[in-house]
């Protein structure tokens, strides 16, 4: 599926994407399944099973948010590199991939949280200086549908990289944790110079959902390779991140 910038105010329901009608094997697109070409303002899935894409089995990335003016769209309630039962891999290169600002991947209502496990590289990249101002809310990153079993994406759970700012990970609000574990290269990972102001909270970083039994990261839990006034947790009440059973540091 692929909307240009003049393609606006769509909404992409209870599709199969990159798999078979049954959502149990890959038949991949050569790219991404769903790319979105500087598209705003588009709601991909929902919080009903009806409305659950399966998007899983592509080249490219499951989702790929591209552009400056690719912003204000919701992503949410889907099934991103796993079968349509949400139990195995189904990889897509990336789970989501976003250059773009304003957007939210989840939520913080029941049901909005996507599962994006599996994948060949990570579950979401955050790509570029104009990747601002998103939201990436109530997401199970690299576990199964229950969020207790490992599906891990093979590189980041959540990757920043090319000055991406100013962006959410997490949140205090009942809802907007995120379980981002399992993963092959860290759970979060800032790559490189250039960013600002992004805020990781209330996530469980190598725990299962019930924060009591691990799961880790096959390396960091929160990877800083660069970057400036980051906020990690906070005073606030449930504004800190759980994170254990990682197979190296914490937080480096």
């Amino acid at each position: 599926i692929h909307l240009f910038s003049q393609a606006h105010d769509t909404q992409i329901l209870g599709n199969v994407v990159g798999a078979s009608i049954t959502g149990t094997a890959a038949i991949s697109n050569a790219g991404s399944g769903i790319f979105l070409d500087n598209s705003s303002s588009n709601i991909i899935g929902g919080t009903s099973a009806n409305a659950r894409n399966c998007i899983s089995g592509n080249v490219d990335s499951g989702i790929y948010l591209n552009g400056a003016a690719a912003s204000n769209n919701n992503v949410t309630g889907n099934y991103i590199g796993v079968s349509a039962l949400g139990t195995y891999a189904l990889a897509n290169g990336s789970g989501v991939a976003v250059n773009g600002g304003g957007n939210s991947i989840g939520g913080t209502q029941p049901g909005a949280g996507n599962l994006l496990s599996g994948n060949r590289y990570n579950g979401i990249a955050i790509l570029g200086a104009s990747a601002r101002g998103n939201w990436i809310q109530g997401n199970l990153i690299g576990t199964d549908f229950t969020g207790m079993k490992a599906i891990g994406n093979g590189a980041a759970g959540v990757n920043f990289n090319f000055q991406a700012s100013g962006n959410m990970v997490g949140g205090v609000a009942p809802g907007a944790r995120n379980v981002i574990s399992a993963n092959g290269l860290g759970g979060i990972a800032f790559g490189d110079a250039g960013f600002s102001n992004n805020v990781v909270q209330g996530n469980f970083l190598g725990a299962d959902i019930t924060g009591t039994n691990a799961l880790g990261n096959h390396e960091d839990g929160i990877l800083l390779w660069a970057g400036s006034d980051t906020l990690i947790g906070g005073s606030a009440p449930g504004a800190g991140n759980v994170i254990v059973g990682n197979y190296r540091y914490g937080i480096v």
